[in-house]
């Protein structure tokens, strides 16, 4: 079973995307669909999306690894870096500009 991880700032245009991706995906195969709804503090927010993720928010960041990780809104990219560092067989989509690495 392919397991899918969602990984947005919970805007509703961001989830709507997140949610026709992984269904069409699940049409295709068997999967798990996980959502994960970043909210960073302030602090975190600032830095976003170059800084660090918000360790309040490491659920996204945890076993069980997923085996796809799909993110959009820039609060999403600092979650999705710190996944594919910590779980580098993950595959990794973003929906929009992450403002950030744009050539990994």
């Amino acid at each position: 079973m392919l397991r899918i991880s969602l990984i947005s700032d919970g805007k509703a245009g961001d989830l709507v995307q997140l949610r026709g991706i992984a269904d069409a995906l699940a049409q295709k195969a068997p999967c798990e669909i996980t959502s994960h709804v970043v909210t960073p503090r302030a602090l975190y927010a600032l830095l976003m999306p170059y800084g660090p993720p918000d360790p309040r928010d490491s659920a996204c960041i945890s076993a069980p690894w997923p085996d796809i990780a799909i993110g959009s809104g820039r609060r999403a990219v600092a979650s999705l870096r710190a996944l594919k560092k910590r779980h580098p067989q993950t595959f990794i989509a973003f929906l929009k500009d992450p403002r950030f690495a744009r050539d990994e």
